[in-house]
C-alpha cells in the first residue's frame, strides 16, 4: 500500500476477489477525470474477467481513465523475488522495491506491474468511492475534512466549554478558552492554547502552538511549537482556476493554503494569506501568496 493514499481501504473485499482468480496480483483501481489520469499509472482490463491487458505509469497520451489506486495484493512468490517476474532491463527509480535476492532495484510501477500483465498474472480491482492521493499539504486538508466525517471516527470527536461547529478532533491536553469557536473540519494536537474569541476552521494544528486572542486560522496547517498573535488573520483560499482545471473529479482539485513550518512566530495584527512559511521564521507584516524561506 501506498502511504499516501486515503480512502475507505477495502482490504477485506481486495483479499476476497484476490482468492478468487488464478493471478498473482491484483491492483486496486480507481476512475480519474481523463486530464488527471497522465499523472498516474493508467490500466486496461478485460470488463468480463477483470485481467489486466496493459498498465503505463504516466503515459504521455490518454490511455483509459482507470488509474492506479496504490493499494496491492501479492502472492507471496512475487514479492520473494522470483526472477521471472521482473524485467531483464532493471533501472534505477525514485521509488523502487528492493529484492531480497539481489542489491539491484526495480520500479514495481515500471518494472514488476508491467511483466505480470504481460504474463496474464495480474488483475484489476475497481474501487468506487473517496480515493486521494496526498502529494501536498493542501491535499492534507482536503483528506481530513473526510476522515471527520466518517462514522469511524465518531468515537474521537471532541466537546467541550467552547463553541464548536460540525466534527472536530481536539487532544484532551489543549486548553481552549470558552469564548473560542473551533470548527468545522479542524485537529488540535496536544498541548495547544486557544486564547479568548479565537476562531479556527478547516485546519490542522500541531503540538504546543499557542493561538492568542481573537487570531482568526482558516484552512491552514500551522506546525509544531508556532505562535500566533493578538487579532492576526491567517487563512487559505480554494483556488478556483485549479478547481476548474480538475473538471468534474473534484476529487484532485487543489487547494490553496497557508502553510507554517515549527516554531513561527507570526506577530499581532497581520494577515497571512495563502503562503508558505518555513521553520523559525518571525512574520512582522501582512503577506500574500509567497513562499516565506
Amino acid at each position: 500500500m501506498h502511504s499516501d493514499i486515503v480512502c475507505d481501504y477495502p482490504l477485506k473485499n481486495l483479499l476476497e476477489f484476490h482468492n478468487s482468480h488464478d493471478g498473482l496480483c491484483t491492483v486496486m483501481g480507481t476512475k480519474a477525470a481523463k486530464s488527471i489520469a497522465l499523472k498516474y499509472g493508467c490500466i486496461v482490463s478485460d470488463p468480463e474477467t477483470n485481467k489486466m491487458l496493459h498498465y503505463i505509469e504516466h503515459p504521455e497520451t490518454y490511455v483509459s481513465d482507470m488509474i492506479n489506486a496504490g493499494i496491492y495484493c501479492f502472492n507471496s512468490e512475487v514479492l520473494l523475488g522470483d526472477p521471472e517476474f521482473y524485467t531483464e532491463e532493471i533501472e534505477e527509480y525514485k521509488l523502487n522495491l528492493r529484492l531480497s535476492v539481489s542489491s539491484k532495484h526495480v520500479s514495481m510501477e515500471r518494472g514488476l506491474l508491467p511483466k505480470l500483465v504481460s504474463l496474464g498474472k495480474c488483475y484489476l480491482y475497481e474501487y468506487v468511492g473517496f480515493w486521494k492521493s496526498i502529494k501536498s499539504a493542501s491535499s492534507a486538508i482536503f483528506c481530513n475534512n473526510w476522515l471527520l466525517m466518517q462514522e469511524f471516527t465518531s468515537d474521537l470527536i471532541s466537546k467541550g466549554d467552547y463553541e464548536t461547529v460540525g466534527n472536530n478532533i481536539i487532544d484532551p491536553s489543549s486548553v481552549i478558552h470558552p469564548s473560542a469557536k473551533i470548527g468545522p473540519n479542524v485537529y488540535i494536537g496536544p498541548n495547544v492554547t486557544v486564547g479568548e474569541g479565537a476562531r479556527i476552521s478547516n485546519s490542522i494544528i500541531l503540538e504546543s502552538v499557542i493561538i492568542h486572542d481573537f487570531a482568526c486560522i482558516l484552512f491552514c496547517i500551522i506546525s509544531c511549537g508556532s505562535s500566533i498573535g493578538q487579532w492576526t488573520r491567517l487563512e487559505g483560499l480554494p483556488n478556483e482556476q485549479d478547481i476548474r482545471n480538475a473538471g468534474e473529479d473534484q476529487r484532485y482539485s487543489k487547494f490553496g493554503i497557508t502553510v507554517f513550518g515549527s516554531d513561527v512566530v507570526a506577530h499581532p495584527e497581520i494577515i497571512i494569506r495563502n503562503c508558505i512559511v518555513m521553520p523559525h521564521k518571525e512574520l512582522r507584516k501582512s503577506q500574500q501568496n509567497e513562499i516565506i524561506l
